[in-house]
């Protein structure tokens, strides 16, 4: 068996904002961004020194963006209890815990158009295409 290394890799033009901190949106936006992309580096990451890496990248793009530092690491934790990770990530269990965190490929598919009038009907039209072209391959 083949065992890649996998690593982020940022385009050249990638630039570090997120939704401001002081931004009048919804609080919930805002712990979800930072569960996703830590979520996502659990993942993504196959060694322990490529997360840390992706881990301190994250948080100093949220410290530009305002946001504190008790509120990152609040969201951080959320992260590890919430998939049951229970001791703190070493090099010597990340392989473990990262297996275990589930990707739920899920069937739901939801697709807001009721901004433009002319797509108001889109959405029930693409879950039936949808739904006929691919509906056998989940």
């Amino acid at each position: 068996m083949v065992n890649y290394l996998r690593q982020f890799t940022k385009k050249p033009s990638y630039e570090p904002y997120y939704l401001p901190f002081n931004s009048i949106n919804p609080l919930r936006m805002k712990k979800n961004i930072v569960f996703t992309m830590l979520l996502r580096a659990i993942r993504y990451c196959s060694t322990f020194q490529a997360y840390l890496n992706q881990r301190e990248k994250l948080r100093m793009a949220l410290l530009m963006n305002k946001h504190p530092n008790k509120f990152i690491d609040e969201q951080f934790n959320d992260v590890l209890l919430r998939w049951n990770i229970d001791r703190p990530l070493t090099f010597n269990n990340y392989a473990n815990y990262r297996e275990k965190v589930p990707i739920e490929y899920g069937k739901k598919m939801f697709a807001h158009f009721t901004y433009c009038s002319s797509m108001k009907k889109f959405s029930s039209k693409f879950h039936v295409l949808w739904n006929e072209y691919f509906g056998q391959s989940l």
